[in-house]
């Protein structure tokens, strides 16, 4: 089953993937374990890993084992947490070093580990490019602006995204049930970074904020200054696996406002082995 664009990632603590499906249509989305195989090229059924069938095309494998299927109108989604991950993005002996070097480094207060084997997994989901998109809430007397990149649509009318239990954005979002998520230009790469801390902040002032001249259409909430499109959504419900909080939305509207190149993010690792590839791609670097 090709999940490629049927997928969202929505936690990293622990790596959490939902996949939509339709009672009795994906089986695939209803085995109790799989195996995400990362491939290079056509698959070929040719090989097996810890006893999943596999490519031996496939650049990283990431095991997962299913944990709970959540509802919403008519959407029914299948949450996945990883178990095992491995790539060759690296090799071995540059991988080991790498993660002693890693180790040593001296991580900010509010970083969340990622011990063992995890943080590889981590480092495989982030071999798709995941958007980093802004969400908006509040309204044109006091607001928030924060980006995230745990999120993605389930088909064209509903929504979901992730945020850390305990976090001011949180609050914010189920206060207000009404929000405008946006992609956004990827020359904008680094104002749209400097607004993680805002996950912990209050509403404020909108005119602290670099905004597009324009509100989204039907609720009138303010978008981000390099708005390429967005959506309005309303939160349905939420579920909580790990440290994250999932929410299910409906989309209002969503809307294109130029047809520029969106933020995404990927892992050095990936942007490694794609230069080892000789695989020509563009980078913003942090």
């Amino acid at each position: 089953m090709d999940v490629t664009s049927h997928h969202v990632f929505v936690g990293y603590s622990p790596a959490i993937m939902a996949v939509p499906f339709s009672n009795g249509a994906d089986s695939a989305a209803s085995e109790e374990e799989m195996c995400l195989g990362f491939t290079n090229g056509e698959f070929a059924l040719d090989s097996h890993w810890k006893g999943f069938p596999a490519s031996r095309r496939d650049v990283a494998r990431l095991a997962m084992k299913r944990v709970r299927e959540h509802h919403f109108d008519d959407v029914a989604l299948a949450f996945y947490v990883g178990t095992l991950g491995e790539h060759r993005f690296l090799n071995r002996f540059y991988q080991a070093v790498n993660n002693r070097l890693e180790s040593a480094k001296k991580k900010p207060v509010d970083n969340v580990a990622l011990p063992g084997n995890l943080y590889e997994q981590v480092r495989i989901a982030y071999s798709i490019p995941r958007l980093i998109s802004l969400i908006s809430v509040g309204d044109s007397k006091s607001m928030n602006l924060f980006p995230t990149d745990l999120h993605g649509p389930l088909g064209v009318y509903h929504y979901m995204s992730s945020l850390r239990i305990g976090g001011k954005a949180c609050e914010q979002v189920e206060s207000h049930r009404r929000i405008v998520i946006s992609e956004v230009d990827a020359t904008i790469y680094r104002k749209v970074y400097a607004l993680g801390k805002n996950h912990m902040k209050e509403l404020t002032d909108p005119r602290s904020f670099e905004l597009h001249p324009s509100a989204s259409t039907m609720l009138g909430i303010p978008l981000p200054l390099g708005v390429v499109s967005y959506r309005e959504l309303e939160w349905v419900n939420y579920l909580e696996i790990g440290i994250h909080r999932l929410y299910c939305y409906r989309v209002l509207h969503a809307e294109r406002i130029t047809a520029s190149a969106r933020l995404a993010h990927v892992h050095k690792y990936y942007v490694q082995w794609r230069e080892n590839s000789r695989l020509k791609t563009e980078y913003l670097f942090r």
